[in-house]
């Protein structure tokens, strides 16, 4: 028969293991399905903030610029930066600095993440902080650093596959080179969006005004248009699926809205509320949304259904007489 102090002792080793197992659980910051998904298409955007002491993720509303902080203090070293919503999963992500390290995070709706995923194929010497995810769910992230060639180079293009239910989650599954004509150049703003109504992406050039955009299947950049009276570096970009372009100053921190849908560009007030501490951001937003409310369709009768109508009314009646005479 065993004593008490033996049983009490294995119950004692028994419930450390189980914390240690909690624990280790716990450790285990690669684990995605620890990062609690969006639900559905999140309205307006998500700012990521952060400089080499803190880091900060921002929800921005659409419609007036009222910022509210999900997470803070989550990266002390490094921010991220080339962030994206994935549309699939409903999950952010992007590249931790410093620019040379091929590091990625998954952030959640809940202020958890995931990471560091360590992405094969990156090259070491990939300074970037220009990115976004495609409709496809690979996030598209662009290379910046002028003394190098290939993906690495300023023409460059690393594509990630950021969809957890492949394979090929967390590698780079392509690259390609941005090319185009002289007078346009290859060169994008400091972020860019994707349209998820002609699968491309656009990118508000600094100080110009220049909208481009940027071909993922070709790498082909050609100008849009250009924004007249938009001095300035827009460092969070995001598009809407009514082609709204929503953009924020990294120096006032205030919101704007250019109108892709009218030739003129004209720009709008977005909730100038003058979001502070805008060192080193990014932003990320479901493509899907829309700025506008989707009009509601009034069923109409053509004038066909009309006389079909009037005839089917003017039977029944002579149908209800005639039975009445019986």
């Amino acid at each position: 028969m065993q004593s008490t102090q033996t049983r009490f002792g294995r119950r004692l080793r028994a419930s450390l293991g189980l914390l240690l197992g909690l624990a280790c659980l716990n450790v285990g910051a690669q684990d995605i399905n620890s990062v609690k998904p969006f639900l559905r298409c999140p309205s307006g955007s998500f700012l990521l903030e952060g400089a080499a002491t803190a880091s900060r993720l921002l929800h921005v509303a659409r419609s007036d610029g009222q910022s509210t902080t999900l997470m803070s203090g989550f990266l002390t070293e490094f921010a991220l930066n080339g962030i994206g919503f994935n549309p699939l999963d409903r999950r952010i992500y992007g590249k931790r600095g410093p620019n040379n390290s091929p590091t990625f995070y998954a952030l959640g709706a809940d202020g958890t993440f995931a990471g560091p995923f360590i992405v094969a194929g990156m090259t070491g010497n990939q300074a970037n902080n220009v990115g976004d995810v495609d409709g496809d769910g690979y996030l598209h992230v662009l290379g910046g650093n002028a003394g190098a060639v290939g993906i690495a180079g300023s023409g460059g293009v690393a594509v990630v596959d950021v969809t957890p239910s492949r394979p090929t989650f967390m590698t780079v599954v392509r690259t390609y080179l941005r090319t185009a004509a002289p007078e346009i150049g290859t060169a994008l703003g400091v972020d860019m969006a994707y349209n998820a109504g002609d699968g491309l992406f656009y990118s508000l050039r600094s100080s110009n005004g220049q909208i481009v955009t940027m071909n993922p299947s070709t790498g082909q950049v050609a100008l849009f248009g250009t924004v007249t009276g938009m001095p300035g570096s827009y460092g969070a970009q995001y598009l809407t699926i009514d082609q709204q372009l929503l953009v924020i100053d990294n120096a006032t921190g205030d919101q704007l809205r250019i109108d892709l849908r009218d030739p003129s560009l004209p720009v709008f007030a977005a909730g100038n509320v003058g979001i502070t501490n805008m060192s080193n951001t990014d932003a990320a937003a479901c493509p899907q949304q829309r700025f506008f409310a989707e009009p509601q369709v009034v069923p109409t009768l053509a004038p066909f259904g009309l006389a079909l109508l009037a005839t089917l009314l003017a039977t029944g009646v002579a149908a209800t007489r005639w039975r009445g005479k019986g």
